[in-house]
Parts: C-alpha cells; sequence; structure tokens
C-alpha cells in the first residue's frame, strides 16, 4: 500500500538572537526607588549643611560681636547687615559704625531672602534699647554656665529657645547666610571723641573663642602660646573722625588688607594698647590704598594738615616682633624685620596761618628684606621731596629733592644705633645738640678706616637742596660700587658727578663762611656756579693689614683738579671693634695701646692741576687793591713762600730751603702742577716716632718729604737735626 504523500511544512523562520539578561531586566520599580533614594539623601545633605552653616553663621556673628563688645565697649558700635560663607568660612559685615554714626536706614534684605517684616515705626529695636549691636544678644544663661561662648550643635539641632533668642531681630535667609534685620540705634560716640564707619568688612577664616578671648575678653592681653587669628581681614570703604583737644582729624581709605593674623606667643600678660596688641599679634601681609587724613584747627590757631597716600604694602613673617621691647621709635627701627615694604604716592603738608610750613612727598618707596639690625636686601625710591617754611618768614622755602634712589645689602645699623645714641643724650637734663657736641659724641676713630654703614651697590639721582631764594646744592648722580661693610676696611669705588653749588643772587644774605668767598670768586672763574666731582677708590687687605684711599678726582670747573692717594700698614680685622668704641675727640687724651701703635703711614701724595683758579685768583686781588697784576703776583709769591718757609719751621730748619722757594715761585708764575709726597721708609708710626730723637727734624726726615713743580724732578725736603729735644717735635 502506498502511503499518501503528507504536504510539505513550511520552513521555519530563523529564531533571532536572544540579548543577554540583564539585571535590571524587569525592576523598573527598583530603579526608581534606587533614584529616590538618591534625592533624598542628597535633601538630607542639603538640610544637614543648612543648619550647620546658620550655626557657623550664629557662632561666627556672636563671636565677632562679642570680640567688638570687649574692644570698644558695648553700644560703642552697629552694623547694618551681616552674611556668613559657610563652605568659604567668611563672614562680612555691611555698615559698620563706630562712635557716633549717621541716621539708620531701613533694612535692606539680602540676596535670596524675603523681605524682613515691617518694624515698629518709632523707638529702637530691643537689642539696641539694651545698648548691644544688632544681630544676636549675648549668650543664655545657660550658654553662659556652660562656660560655652557660642550655641552648641545639640541646640541648633532641637530648635532650642537659646536659639530662637539668638535669632531675634533676624531673618536666617534660605541660602545659610544671616542679615541683621535692622542697623541699631545711633551708638555713642567712644571716649576719645572717635567716630568711624566700614562700608564692608570682610573675615576669613575665624579661630576658636579661646583665642579671641585671650586678645579682646578681660582688661589685659593675656599670655599664651602662639594661635592663628585670621586668615584675611579686609576692610573697604572706612571713613572716621577723632576730636582731641579742640582739633578734629578725618581719615579715610578705600581698602585696607590684614593676610595670616596670629597670636604671638607671650610669656607675660600685656597691657591692652597699641604697643600691646602690636606686641602680641603678628600679621603676614598688610596693603592699604586711598589713604586720606587731615586736620583743621579753631581759626583763631590756623593750623591745617593733610595726607594721602595711593599704597602701602608691608609683609613680614613676624610683623610686630621688634615692638617686644621698644623703648622709642629708634628701637623700634633698630629692631624690626620686614619682608617688604612698599609705598606710592605719599604726600603730606602742615599749613599754620595759611602758610604752608612743611610738605612732603615720595613717588615710590620699596625696601626689601629688612633684618633687625637695619640691615636691608634693597632699598630704592623715586620722586621723593621735602620742603619747610618758617611762617615768620613767608618767602623763604628750604627744601630737598631726590629723583631716584636704590642701594642693595644695606645696613644701616651703625647709623640707627649712634642716632640711638644722641637720643637717649637728648634725654638727659641740660644737654643741647649743638654741632660742635655732636662731633665730640658721635665720630670714632674708626671712622677714619671704616664706613659707618653698608653697602654692595648703590645708586643716588637728583638730589637737591637748598633755599628758595637762597643758596642750593645739587648732586647729578652718586654711585657706590662695594662691597661696602660697616666697620671693616672697605674695597670698591665712590662717585659723585655734578655736584652744583649755586649761591643766591643776593650774597648779603649769606654769613662770612668759605661758601661766601667761593661765590665772590665765581664770576673771576666766568662760572655762575660752582661745579665739582669726585671720585674714591678703596683698596684694602685686612689680613695683612692694609689700606688704601685713592683720590681719583677732586675737580671744579674752570678752577683745577686735585688727585692723590694714601696708605696706610697696621689695621688688622682685630683692631677695629676696639677703635669703633674710641671717640675720635678723646684720642689725643688716651694713651694708645701696643696695637694701635703699629698703625703706620706707608705712603702719601697730593697732586694739583690749575684750570684757571691761580689767574683769576690775580685778578680779584688786583680789582680788590686796584693794583698792576705783575706786582699782585709777585706779592703773592713772595707771601706764599714766607709762610710755607714758617710752617716748615723757618729757613733754618732746612739744610737747603732754595729748592723749595724755586719750585714755589715757578708754579705761581705759570701754575700748571704741585705735587708733595711722603713715602716713609719703614711706615711712620707712632712706635718708630717714641724711638727718634725728640725734635722736630727726626720726625720730617722719617715721613721722607718730597715735592715738584710743573712736572719737573721731586725734589727731597730735608731737615737739619740739631741733636737737642724740642717741645715742637710733632
Amino acid at each position: 500500500m502506498t502511503l499518501p504523500k503528507q504536504p510539505l511544512s513550511p520552513a521555519k523562520a530563523p529564531e533571532p538572537p536572544q540579548k543577554p539578561m540583564s539585571l535590571s531586566t524587569g525592576s523598573r520599580p527598583g530603579k526608581r526607588k534606587l533614584l529616590l533614594g538618591i534625592c533624598l539623601a542628597a535633601v538630607a545633605v542639603a538640610a544637614v549643611l543648612l543648619a550647620a552653616s546658620q550655626l557657623s553663621s550664629r557662632k561666627a556673628w556672636k563671636s565677632f560681636s562679642q570680640a567688638l563688645d570687649n574692644a570698644v565697649g558695648e553700644g560703642a558700635w552697629s552694623s547694618e547687615s551681616h552674611d556668613f560663607s559657610f563652605f568659604s568660612r567668611t563672614l562680612t559685615v555691611k555698615g559698620l559704625t563706630f562712635g557716633d554714626p549717621p541716621p539708620p536706614t531701613s533694612p535692606q534684605p539680602s540676596a535670596g531672602s524675603s523681605a524682613s517684616p515691617p518694624q515698629p515705626p518709632s523707638g529702637p529695636s530691643p537689642s539696641a534699647a539694651a545698648g548691644t549691636p544688632a544681630g544676636p544678644p549675648p549668650d543664655s544663661s545657660e550658654d553662659a554656665a556652660a562656660g560655652d561662648p557660642a550655641d552648641s550643635y545639640e541646640d541648633a539641632a532641637a530648635g532650642t529657645p537659646a536659639d530662637d533668642a539668638s535669632d531675634a531681630g533676624a531673618d536666617a535667609p534660605a541660602d545659610g547666610s544671616e542679615t541683621a534685620g535692622q542697623a541699631s540705634a545711633s551708638a555713642p560716640p567712644l571716649p576719645d571723641g572717635s567716630s568711624a564707619k566700614i562700608q564692608t568688612l570682610t573675615i576669613q577664616g575665624f579661630p576658636d573663642q579661646a583665642s579671641l578671648d585671650r586678645l579682646f575678653g578681660g582688661d589685659v592681653i593675656t599670655a599664651g602660646p602662639a594661635a592663628p587669628l585670621f586668615k584675611l581681614v579686609t576692610v573697604e570703604g572706612l571713613t572716621g573722625s577723632k576730636t582731641l583737644s579742640g582739633l578734629t582729624s578725618e581719615y579715610s581709605f578705600s581698602f585696607l588688607q590684614f593676610t595670616d593674623l596670629a597670636l604671638k606667643a607671650t610669656e607675660t600678660d600685656l597691657p591692652k594698647d597699641t604697643a600691646g596688641f602690636l606686641k602680641s599679634v603678628s600679621a603676614g601681609k598688610i596693603e592699604l590704598a586711598g589713604y586720606k587724613s587731615g586736620f583743621a584747627a579753631p581759626a583763631a590757631t590756623g593750623e591745617d594738615y593733610d595726607m594721602s597716600l595711593e599704597r602701602l604694602v608691608l609683609a613680614s613673617p613676624a610683623l610686630g616682633e621688634g615692638f617686644t621691647d621698644a623703648g622709642n621709635y629708634l628701637d623700634i627701627l633698630r629692631s624690626l624685620s620686614l619682608a617688604e615694604l612698599r609705598i606710592s604716592a605719599f604726600k603730606a603738608a602742615a599749613f599754620t596761618k595759611g602758610v604752608k610750613a612743611f610738605e612732603s612727598e615720595a613717588g615710590d618707596l620699596a625696601l626689601l628684606g629688612l633684618s633687625a639690625p637695619g640691615k636691608a636686601v634693597s632699598f630704592s625710591g623715586s620722586a621723593l621731596a621735602v620742603s619747610m617754611k618758617d611762617p615768620s618768614l613767608p618767602d623763604y622755602t628750604a627744601f630737598v629733592r631726590l629723583d631716584s634712589f636704590e642701594a642693595s645689602q644695606l645696613d644701616l645699623s651703625m647709623p640707627v644705633s649712634r642716632a640711638a645714641d644722641v637720643a637717649d643724650r637728648l634725654a638727659t637734663p641740660y644737654y643741647f645738640p649743638t654741632p660742635g657736641r655732636i662731633w665730640q659724641d658721635l665720630p670714632r676713630v674708626s671712622d677714619l678706616f671704616t664706613p659707618a654703614f653698608g653697602c654692595e651697590r648703590g645708586t643716588l639721582a637728583g638730589l637737591s637742596a637748598g633755599l628758595l631764594p637762597g643758596p642750593q646744592v645739587k648732586v647729578t648722580q652718586a654711585v657706590l660700587s662695594g662691597p661696602f661693610k660697616a666697620q671693616e676696611l672697605p674695597q670698591g669705588t665712590a662717585e659723585f658727578t655734578g655736584i652744583v653749588y649755586t649761591p643766591p643772587e643776593d650774597l648779603e644774605l649769606m654769613a662770612d663762611s668759605p661758601l661766601k668767598l667761593a661765590a665772590q670768586f665765581l664770576p673771576y672763574l666766568g662760572q655762575q656756579a660752582l661745579e665739582m666731582n669726585l671720585r674714591l677708590a678703596f683698596a684694602s687687605s685686612p689680613e695683612e693689614g692694609l689700606y688704601r684711599v685713592t683720590l681719583t678726582e677732586l675737580s671744579a670747573k674752570g678752577a683745577g683738579e686735585f688727585t692723590g692717594s694714601a696708605a696706610v700698614s697696621g689695621i688688622r680685622r682685630e683692631l677695629l671693634p676696639p677703635l669703633s668704641m674710641i671717640l675720635l675727640s678723646d684720642l689725643p687724651r688716651l694713651s694708645l695701646g701696643q696695637n694701635l701703635t703699629d698703625i703706620g703711614l706707608m705712603q702719601a701724595q697730593i697732586n694739583y692741576s690749575d684750570r684757571g683758579l691761580i689767574p683769576a685768583a690775580y685778578a680779584m686781588l688786583a680789582e680788590e687793591t686796584g693794583r698792576d697784576p705783575a706786582d699782585v703776583r709777585e706779592a703773592v709769591t713772595a707771601n706764599v713762600t714766607a709762610q710755607l718757609i714758617e710752617a716748615l719751621g723757618g729757613e733754618e730748619a732746612l739744610t737747603d730751603p732754595a729748592p723749595l722757594t724755586q719750585g714755589v715761585a715757578s708754579f705761581l708764575a705759570a701754575p700748571q702742577t704741585f705735587s708733595v709726597s711722603a713715602l716713609p721708609d719703614p711706615p711712620f708710626s707712632d712706635s718708630v716716632y717714641q724711638a727718634l730723637p725728640k725734635e722736630p727734624g727726626a720726625a720730617r726726615n722719617a715721613l721722607n718729604l718730597s715735592f715738584s713743580s710743573n712736572g719737573e724732578q721731586p725734589v727731597p725736603l730735608r731737615f737739619n737735626v740739631t741733636g737737642q729735644p724740642s717741645e715742637d717735635a710733632p
């Protein structure tokens, strides 16, 4: 039997590949729960941060309020609003007023906050009525009993009445900042008649309450270890005034910033005054901009004062360290340490009865790396000027101006120390600092060999000083190339170019002096002013005790030029400190020790080249006496020769005076050059002198003197030695 054929089945389509099973397949409700949990967690974190920010705001404002209350007194300050940033830990206070502020203004809500509720139409706020600043009142009695100056986190979280009280008069905005609802009523003036208002005060980085209490809490600044205070304090837009003894002074600045304020470690309590504050607080940097101040006295006195400063930068890791044991300003300067001091556009002026009695200006000043005592890495300035006027002589003005200066590795410790010595002497009764008295009290024997200051290199340009109208002195440029070190033998050069002395038009205003004689002589030189240059070179070997100074140039335009040199031996480094203790005025009365007797003159020479001085002198004498110039020349030659021979002991003191008289006559008849030199062998010292016969000729022969006239060969000067002691021996 044949089976019937079955119909063929249609071909099955290939099944699509299956996707890999996903864990979330079929679990969309679980995904929604996860997202909802994340959102709820974010809300919870935001709520915690908001609560923490509000708490931190209260703590910061309360610490700030208590510090100001302790510093200036309760009710002596007020503010318009304050905000606190939790994340940057920054408190911003607007309209901070001390003393007697302007009338209160209507409240201004902070950004992101709703308007404050209406205030009573009249009468001060409760906090103002209580005499406290706007913002949170002092802590509740519970907090005070616990000794916690700020609200606790538990109280803030629970919303206790203490928190409610601390929020009195202030609405907390939604962004976590806090703003005072209303400025307090006008605070009473401060005891000293001062008042001030700050547009914006910003404080970043709050310290713990114990540090603030240590500085502001009691009647003194309590001792303790070093501790940080504020990272940054910025004051913008301050105006203020102060009345004292009938004088009202006003001051303002646009910007003031303190960086890295900290408490210094102190072992004893300090008084709560300016000196105590400076001794206990350090600042990394201070910057001031747009400062102005001044006062106007009653009309009967007629005194006014104005000062302005465009910019001041003061930086130091230990600002104020030098105030610890300071007795006066010189002590402060002697011990102050600064990393940076910059001043820009400084001006000050004082008026007396309408006359500008004093004026001072400084374009730019920069002092870098000042370390105690008085040493600086660099010091520079430009456009400096000071002028003074006596109101009883309103037509005359004394002035000093300086275009620019710059110095590196500056050491002014010795001048500051000596100025402090003079200041101490001024404090003693019956001490009058006359020029002669200062000359007796200041110069030391070491000043003959060593500089009183130190400088690696220094330049000065455009220095001028004098009286308008009247005599004036100007130095076009001065350059020091060292190293010059205080109380050490110098190495380097000193150049002063363009030294110009301009006499007054009316010479009768001048007292009789060499300067007046020079002024009278200038027309005969064909000059209206005395123009000079000075160049010196210094070389030394402290180990060998050698020191040489070279006068490279001392010239006067149209007159002449001096050059020369001198060398000294026996000045060893260990001798310099004792020499710095001996006053130069006391030297003749002292017996020299053995070490000092070995200091000797090795060589000395002075050269003069005439450029018109001698003929001009003949012309002036001829005009004054009415004599013939030739007769004047002969009279001057005879007079000069006689005085020179007499100074050397007379003709009998010289073995042969003819060469000297002939040389002087040759030079005065046709002036070109004249030289005098000493070349002792061995070096002329006190020990050498003590071994010589006690008469002038022996010592003068030991100096080995010689002279040269108009380029001729040097002629030695020999002196008679009689063997008889003489009181005239040098």
